[in-house]
């Protein structure tokens, strides 16, 4: 079984298209909302009545990726495959062709995590930025529990194949989002949940922020 995952957070005008964009490769959704305040919970609502296999749950509101990814992979099946993509990413049809083709014909034996390109926009123009896992077993992967770009911890064997995720948001929305990061990280900072290294680190990780 494949599962897709995903941590969403006031994304009303992606996940309508997100989910159409995976449903052919999938066989369940596992959806953790983190107290959106858009119309993203109605929508997901909306899935959860219409699809067979689709479950989702909404958390308080915690700024922490990484604590509602994980969330949302324990929601899924022992044994099963994950797809994790962000709500405004999305795989190029070419990748989408070869995940299918990759589970038809067995290939996945004996891989337990691929690593896909990431490409982002920067200035205006999609630009390879670094890889990322995407696709995984999900007894392959640790997420740090509440802490922000954490490195996910895999175990097994991964794999590579040139697979492609973009990202679709324009610079101005990435620009909002960024900054809303770093109201969290100042927040953290404030409260003694992380030092002054780790800030500096966290802030240095967006293409955006300048100040």
């Amino acid at each position: 079984m494949i599962y897709f995952i995903c941590a969403t957070y006031n994304e009303e005008e992606e996940v309508d298209d997100l989910f159409r964009h995976v449903a052919s490769i999938v066989d369940g959704f596992r959806i953790c909302d983190d107290g959106s305040t858009d119309k993203t919970q109605a929508i997901l609502e909306h899935w959860s009545k219409y699809i067979k296999d689709f479950e989702w749950k909404q958390i308080a509101h915690t700024g922490l990726p990484e604590t509602v990814k994980n969330e949302a992979k324990n929601m899924v099946p022992d044994g099963s495959w994950c797809l994790m993509l962000d709500a405004d990413e999305r795989l190029t049809p070419s990748a989408v062709n070869d995940i299918r083709r990759w589970f038809r014909g067995g290939q996945a034996a004996g891989i337990d995590y691929v690593y896909f390109n990431q490409n982002e926009i920067i200035d205006g123009q999609h630009v390879r930025t670094f890889q990322k896992c995407k696709l995984f077993r999900k007894e392959a992967v640790r997420f740090s529990l509440n802490n922000i770009h954490a490195d996910d911890q895999f175990d097994g064997w991964g794999n590579y194949y040139g697979w492609t995720v973009v990202h679709r948001k324009s610079s101005q929305k990435q620009i909002q989002r960024e900054h809303e990061y770093m109201i969290t990280y100042k927040k953290l900072l404030a409260e003694g949940k992380i030092d002054k290294g780790r800030f500096e680190w966290l802030q240095s990780l967006h293409h955006f922020i300048r100040d």
